[in-house]
């Protein structure tokens, strides 16, 4: 949760994350397969029980913001099942750029989708809209926000956020 809370910090609004199963089936939070790059542990997640895992420093010392993000339908399924409230985003893959957005959303059971930006057009993004989706724009740069804007994008992704808050901040963009 480190990590969510640096962004939050920076002013992002959105955070993307990704999830590991444990030896036991639990859906553990972590970008990683194994322990010793970003805790105090060791070895890989698939290979312990959720508990083990739970007991490390991971990055105590950030606070909490949530929406959870996925390429996987099943993991958004069982997010759906154990915290309905939150807002789950279904990240499209790359490599299918005919897939059908509404239809992936619904098998996912998600609020919304996660498509790279330079896929968009309004008329896309309206639909999604009307469909009750949020629409996030996948992975951009500084020179790609306003085209974000002027599509309606609900959220974007950046692999550096600063800018891209000070942008929005200084157009008078408010946080949600």
């Amino acid at each position: 949760m480190a990590s969510f809370r640096a962004a939050a910090a920076s002013g992002t609004d959105y955070v993307e994350l990704d999830v590991q199963l444990s030896l036991d089936g639990e859906l553990m939070v972590y970008h990683d397969e194994t322990l010793e790059r970003t805790s105090d542990g060791h070895g890989r997640l698939d290979r312990m029980p959720a508990a083990e895992p739970e007991r490390l420093d991971a990055g105590t010392w950030f606070g909490p913001r949530l929406s959870i993000c996925s390429f996987e339908a099943a993991e958004l399924r069982g997010a759906a099942a154990v915290a309905p409230g939150v807002a789950r985003i279904l990240i499209v893959d790359r490599d299918d750029r005919g897939a059908d957005l509404m239809a992936a959303a619904r098998d996912a059971e998600s609020s919304g989708v996660n498509v790279p930006w330079d896929w968009l057009d309004t008329g896309t993004v309206a639909r999604l809209h009307a469909a009750g989706l949020l629409v996030a724009g996948g992975t951009i740069e500084l020179a790609a926000l306003p085209r974000c804007l002027a599509l309606g994008i609900d959220l974007v992704d950046s692999n550096d956020p600063g800018p891209i808050v000070t942008a929005l901040r200084s157009i008078g963009v408010k946080e949600q």
